[in-house]
């Protein structure tokens, strides 16, 4: 768990010229999330409310970007405490090229999102959609990390890699074994079988 710092200002008078040149400019003075939000503001005005996630070590240098950039006049912040996965970015050698790649952990697996930058980049330069650049580079960051005989199964759904070890899965079909045994029924495999289908 770590804390971070979202500030929030509602703006009704910025063109949204203003407001997209703001969003380059937040980002590249280190915030790490800039949106807008459609609102209403007083005598039904319609408007955005401008969100900055940072550090606390960004706080200050933001709002004074946020109060120099735009027509506001206040600036609202709050201290936020998260809950974040290990993380950690890696680059990896695809058949289609360099790739970086974001490694999860969590308890049974890892999740991997390749970058948009290098899908995006690898997309054009090999004519491919997004979506089949990002599997291409999800796949065979998979089989590097676990070669062929080393993984069970893997769902890759919504972006998310989740790898499970044949160890793993082997377990748990042992144990549904033995209570098919003790219940008097008996178990038989065929070739090809899919254990995570038991």
């Amino acid at each position: 768990r770590d804390n971070i710092y979202k500030l929030e200002t509602n703006i009704d008078d910025c063109t949204g010229e203003v407001l997209g040149y703001v969003m380059e400019r937040l980002f590249e003075a280190g915030a790490r999330d800039v949106y807008y939000s459609p609102i209403y503001m007083k005598k039904n005005r319609p408007a955005y409310q401008l969100s900055v996630i940072c550090t606390e070590e960004r706080v200050s240098a933001l709002e004074k970007m946020i109060f120099k950039e735009t027509t506001t006049i206040g600036i609202r912040r709050q201290k936020i405490e998260r809950a974040v996965l290990k993380r950690e970015i890696q680059t990896v050698q695809t058949s289609l090229g360099t790739a970086k790649v974001k490694v999860c952990g969590i308890e049974d697996g890892d999740r991997v999102y390749p970058e948009y930058e290098s899908v995006r980049a690898l997309s054009r330069q090999h004519d491919k959609s997004y979506q089949e650049v990002y599997q291409i580079i999800a796949e065979e960051y998979k089989e590097k990390l676990y070669p062929s005989g080393h993984l069970a199964a893997h769902d890759l759904q919504a972006g998310m890699l989740r790898t499970i070890r044949y160890d793993e899965k082997c377990a748990a079909l042992f144990q549904k074994m033995k209570e098919c045994t003790k219940n008097g029924v008996a178990v038989a495999f065929s070739g090809g079988v899919d254990s995570s289908l038991l």
